[in-house]
Order: C-alpha cells, then sequence, then structure tokens
C-alpha cells in the first residue's frame, strides 16, 4: 500500500497536500504480479463499487450531465427530428417542398446505431439505457414512422355491399381482389420516391421493425421463465413498443415491399453509374 501524507499544512487552513508519485507507480509495476494492485489505505474495492451504485459523480462520469429532458414532440413539431409530414424549420434552407426528409447518409448512421443498441439490451441493458436512447423509438415520432410504414385501413363506407361474384364478372372479381392486395409503403412526404423519400422509409422500417422485435423477444423469454435480472433487463419502463400499433404480420409485409424497393433503387442507381 502506499503512504500519502493527507493533512492539512499546519495553520493554513488548505486542502489535502498532493504527493508525485509517477516515478515510484512506474518502478512498482514492473515487480506487480497478475491480479496485483497499487492502491491507498483509504481505497478499497467494495466502496468503489458502492459508489457506483450510488451513483457518485467522481466514479461515474455520466453523472455529471446536467441536460435537461428531451421534449420529443417539440422536436418532431419544429422539423428537428425529421418524419414524414413535418414541417421545416422556418430558415432552415430546406428545399423538400415543406417537409423535412432523411437523408441517406443519416438513414445509415441510425441504422448503425441502432443495430449496436439493440446488442446492447440483447447483453443485458435496459430498454432505457439501450435502445430508447434513440429519440426515433419515442412518441409520436414512432407513431408517425408506423403510419409511414404501414398506412391505416381505409375506414368503412356508405357504399352498399358489392353483389355476389358471378361467372360473368371475372373481371370485376379480380379487380376486387387486386384492390384488397397489399399496397407498398408510400413515399415519405408525399413525394416522388427520391433518395430522401426512400431514406425515410427506411428510417421507419429499421425502427418499426426493431420495436416489433423488441417486444416479440420479451414475450419469448417471460413465456420461458428461464431469465435472471443479471442477464435480462425485463422491464419496459413504461415505453412505447406497439402493443396497439400494426400487427407483426403488416409490418413484415411492409418491410419485404420496402426491401423489394431499396433493390429497385440500388439496381437504377448501379445502372446509371455504369452508363
Amino acid at each position: 500500500r502506499l503512504q500519502m501524507a493527507t493533512s492539512s499544512p499546519s495553520g493554513a487552513g488548505e486542502g489535502p497536500k498532493w504527493l508525485k508519485l509517477d516515478g515510484l507507480v512506474e518502478s512498482c509495476c514492473q515487480d506487480l504480479a497478475i491480479g496485483e494492485m497499487l492502491t491507498i489505505d483509504s481505497f478499497n474495492l467494495y466502496d468503489a463499487m458502492s459508489a457506483l451504485e450510488l451513483m457518485d459523480p467522481k466514479m461515474d462520469p455520466p453523472t455529471k450531465d446536467s441536460s435537461r429532458p428531451v421534449d420529443v414532440t417539440a422536436l418532431v413539431a419544429s422539423g428537428l427530428l425529421p418524419v414524414a409530414g413535418t414541417k421545416t424549420v422556418a430558415g432552415s434552407g430546406d428545399d423538400s417542398g415543406g417537409v423535412k426528409l432523411v437523408d441517406l447518409a443519416t438513414a445509415r448512421a441510425i441504422g448503425s446505431r441502432l443495430l449496436a443498441l439493440e446488442m446492447a439490451w440483447l447483453d443485458g441493458t435496459g430498454l432505457a439505457e439501450s435502445t430508447h436512447t434513440c429519440l426515433y423509438l419515442h412518441k409520436p415520432a414512432l407513431t408517425g414512422l408506423a403510419d409511414l410504414l404501414c398506412p391505416l385501413d381505409p375506414g368503412p363506407t356508405d357504399s352498399p355491399p358489392p353483389p355476389p361474384a358471378t361467372a360473368g364478372s371475372a373481371t370485376a372479381a379480380a379487380g376486387g381482389q387486386a384492390a384488397k392486395s397489399p399496397q407498398p409503403p408510400p413515399a415519405a412526404g408525399g413525394g416522388s420516391g427520391g433518395s430522401g423519400d426512400l431514406a425515410g422509409l427506411a428510417v421507419a422500417g429499421l425502427c418499426v421493425g426493431l420495436v416489433k422485435g423488441l417486444h416479440l423477444t420479451r414475450e419469448a423469454v417471460f413465456a420461458g421463465d428461464i431469465y435472471e435480472d443479471e442477464d435480462f433487463s425485463a422491464s419496459s419502463y413504461d415505453l412505447d413498443l406497439l402493443k396497439r400499433g400494426p400487427d407483426e404480420q403488416r409490418v413484415v409485409d411492409a418491410l419485404e415491399m420496402l426491401e423489394s424497393k431499396l433493390k429497385e433503387a440500388a439496381a437504377a442507381a448501379a445502372a446509371t453509374k455504369s452508363g
């Protein structure tokens, strides 16, 4: 153990006297065996772990962050958190017709970050400290992305039900069947399918697909009842996991259509570049 002078100089009223130990520590390190460490009398590992649990700022630097809570609703309304249909901030110089879209570079960055956060959650970190540090996974941003990826079904109409199909109405029946077939996700912001539109849809697919996956994974773990709190954080912290949003099959269908659109766009871009 290292002996350090910690008492104040007599009559000075100053703090502890600090000694430079660089040379001593470097020489001691050469003689340390594996598992040994240098300490002073006032330090022990038990107190250090207790300090971490109590969130002592000296031992847990993130507790020094004094930032205010984030208002996701205000960010979406102002356009600082781009979601389809969100108006841009005045004077932002955006040329997307009053709609703030996510660009491809941002979509790639969001996807990479979400993948890392999902791995952290699977490794035992809580939702609030991993995946849901992404603002897109909070209302109303998440709700907007879900509506973008899986448009709401049209409501009931006052028109009378169609007559029963007959052999002579094959064309009408085929048309009715086509009307019921799944439609591809709309372009973000009602655009024409440009790179910004596809990037916004990609972000919607990433976020909605991830949240649905989180929900299904939690349900499977709970059903198996084979987890320990040290290995799996069971609490949802009252975060939105889209339990009342689009069902899993609708999300899968929309993701498959989105994947097809992205492949078509990539092939078209490659053809243009080679030409």
